[in-house]
């Protein structure tokens, strides 16, 4: 096999290198988990703001209910105080009655409030209960897709190494100018640095070779002796893309 022909075996295995990088870096369970951290950060925003609703109502839920255990404890004072015989003033009696009054106007409105403040909490609570459903199923889904990709990216390592190991036997045999120039030709030629000519067409850039730039070709000296006794055609370029080119 000449060196050129060799080349083109290692350039099959860097393509295959860089098919499975590329697969690597562009899994969808990648995708998907991306996808899921969004997610998760769009419910965390809206459970922040939602607890935060809760908790500011839950403070006030709390302060009627104090306010409403004071207020009925003073009005049940107030009416023991009425009916206990100790006042027998019409005045003082009065202005109990009227004390007990305003007591009971004053509990009315802070139980309405305690009663609006626990029908907004209630759709609150299911909110933020769903919330954390949703973010409990993504975190289950996250773990699913971690394992998944683990097992990919293991398949995918091993069978990098394997063709690694494929590649440098192979390159080990060619020689180090010539890799040179094919690494640098690679760089620079969108990952593809040899081709073969197929008939009067270069695979690597797919363009015709006129007849003169083929007969030039086929007059190029010999590259030297291949492991099989023969000799094959010499290094040449496309005359197009400028590739190295396997006659």
């Amino acid at each position: 096999m000449s060196f050129l022909e060799r080349l083109l075996v290692l350039q099959s295995h860097d393509t295959h290198l860089e098919q499975i990088r590329h697969r690597r870096e562009n899994l969808p369970e990648r995708s998907d988990l991306r996808s899921i951290h969004e997610g998760a950060a769009k419910l965390d925003a809206r459970h922040e703001q939602a607890a935060a609703i809760r908790l500011e109502r839950t403070k006030v839920q709390k302060r009627c209910e104090v306010e409403i255990a004071t207020l009925q404890r003073k009005r049940d004072q107030e009416k023991r105080l009425l009916y206990s015989g100790e006042v027998t003033g019409v005045r003082e009696l009065q202005a109990i009655e009227q004390e007990i009054a305003a007591l009971t106007r004053r509990l009315e409105v802070v139980e309405d409030k305690l009663l609006e403040v626990l029908e907004e909490l209630d759709p609150l609570n299911e909110e933020i209960a769903s919330l954390e459903a949703q973010k409990t199923a993504l975190e289950q889904r996250e773990e699913s897709l971690r394992g998944r990709l683990a097992e990919i990216e293991g398949e995918l390592d091993s069978r990098t190494q394997e063709v690694q190991s494929l590649r440098w036997e192979l390159a080990a045999g060619i020689p180090e100018d010539l890799k040179a120039t094919y690494e640098s030709l690679r760089s620079q030629l969108g990952g593809v640095g040899v081709a073969r000519l197929d008939g009067s067409t270069c695979t690597g850039c797919h363009l015709f070779l006129s007849l003169m730039e083929l007969d030039q070709l086929r007059k190029m000296p010999p590259e030297g002796e291949s492991e099989t006794g023969r000799r094959s055609r010499g290094f040449t370029t496309c005359p197009s893309c400028g590739r190295l080119l396997v006659i």
